[in-house]
């Protein structure tokens, strides 16, 4: 031999970011494996139905907000139709042809509807936030599917396998 030495190699421990069943686990020990490649999987049916539950409610949620939009539509519709009644009630009571009762009942209409106007839009903006918090579930659970896929961290060779397919990791 013309040379002598230590070869020392970083030992890295690949393990599940998430707790469940191991559905599928592909390591040889000896096997080599590129850096990425993904070596097993782990339940994550639960997470999927979870995220289809959340894509729902999310939908219903995007229709909901198109009524708010619409029904917010609607009042200011017909706000805007109660303020030209009410400016024309003002003239004609100025010129003594409408009677008090007549012009507050326009006075009236006119705060009715701008009450509903602003209830309106408060509910859409309401809706638009679940909107977000529903988003925000969405991106947790998609998180979460990510994470049960067992990833290899470095390229490298497989010295030990600790677990088969089939066992619960933590």
């Amino acid at each position: 031999p013309d040379a002598q030495g230590h070869f020392e190699g970083v030992e890295v421990t690949v393990s599940a970011e998430v707790a469940g069943r191991l559905e599928r686990f592909e390591v040889v020990e000896g096997a080599r494996l590129a850096k990425g490649a993904k070596v097993g999987q782990i339940d994550a049916t639960m997470a999927m139905l979870q995220r289809d539950e959340s894509l729902a409610q999310r939908g219903a949620t995007a229709r909901r907000g198109d009524q708010a939009i619409a029904q917010a539509g609607a009042v200011e519709a017909q706000f805007v139709i109660a303020e030209r009644e009410l400016a024309r009630i003002r003239r004609l009571y100025a010129a003594e042809a409408a009677t008090a009762q007549q012009l507050e009942r326009a006075e009236g209409e006119v705060r009715v509807l701008d009450e509903q106007l602003r209830a309106a839009r408060s509910a859409a903006r309401v809706v638009r936030e679940e909107g977000t918090g529903a988003d925000a579930r969405l991106a947790q659970l998609d998180e979460q599917i990510r994470r049960s896929q067992i990833m290899n961290p470095t390229a490298g060779t497989v010295l030990s396998s600790f677990v088969e397919a089939g066992e619960f990791v933590q």
